[in-house]
C-alpha cells in the first residue's frame, strides 16, 4: 500500500494551561506497509498546540479513541481458500513478532469470527493476506467496507 489512506477521530478536553477547549485530532493510517499515527492537539482558547507521531503500534489510550469514534473492522478469509496456504498465513501473523501459537490462533480466528482492528490495522492487514494469495473480506459494524465507501 504505496497511498496514504487515513482514519481520524476527534477528541475534545480541557486544557491543562488555560481550562479552554483542547481539541484533538487523532489519525492512523496505512503507508508502504506500515502504520503511521499522529494525534494534533490545539487550544481554542490558548493556542497551545502540539504534535506527537509514530509509527507502527498506536499508543493504546488513542488506539481506543479511535475506535471509539470509527468502529471496528473485521477481516475474514474463506476456510476453503485458507487451508492450502495455512503455514502462509501463519508467516503473516509472525511478522509483528507473534509465536507460533498465537499465528496459529490468530489463523483459526481469520477464518471462523474473523480478525478485528482499526480500520488502518486491517487495511494493512489485508494487503499481506492478499500478499500471500487470499481474499480478504473486510466488515465495518455489519456493513462491508466496500459499502461504506460508496455510501460516504
Amino acid at each position: 500500500m504505496d497511498e496514504l489512506a487515513g482514519y481520524s477521530a476527534e477528541v475534545v478536553e480541557r486544557c491543562g494551561t488555560c481550562g479552554g477547549n483542547l481539541r484533538s485530532a487523532i489519525s492512523q493510517s496505512a503507508f508502504k506497509g506500515r502504520l503511521v499515527w499522529s494525534i494534533d492537539r490545539w487550544c481554542d482558547n490558548c493556542g497551545h498546540a502540539e504534535v506527537v507521531d509514530g509509527w507502527d503500534d498506536m499508543p493504546d489510550e488513542l488506539r481506543s479513541m479511535l475506535i471509539e469514534q470509527c468502529g471496528l473492522v473485521r477481516v475474514r478469509v474463506d476456510r476453503a481458500e485458507a487451508n492450502p496456504l495455512r503455514v502462509r498465513l501463519m508467516a503473516v501473523f509472525r511478522v509483528n513478532g507473534v509465536g507460533l501459537v498465537e499465528a496459529r490462533d490468530a489463523v483459526a480466528r481469520l477464518v471462523g469470527e474473523g480478525v478485528t482492528g482499526t480500520d488502518a490495522e486491517m487495511r494493512l492487514l489485508s494487503e499481506r493476506l492478499a500478499a500471500v494469495g487470499v481474499t480478504p473480506h473486510l466488515d465495518l459494524l455489519g456493513r462491508s467496507v466496500d459499502e461504506e465507501a460508496e455510501a460516504g
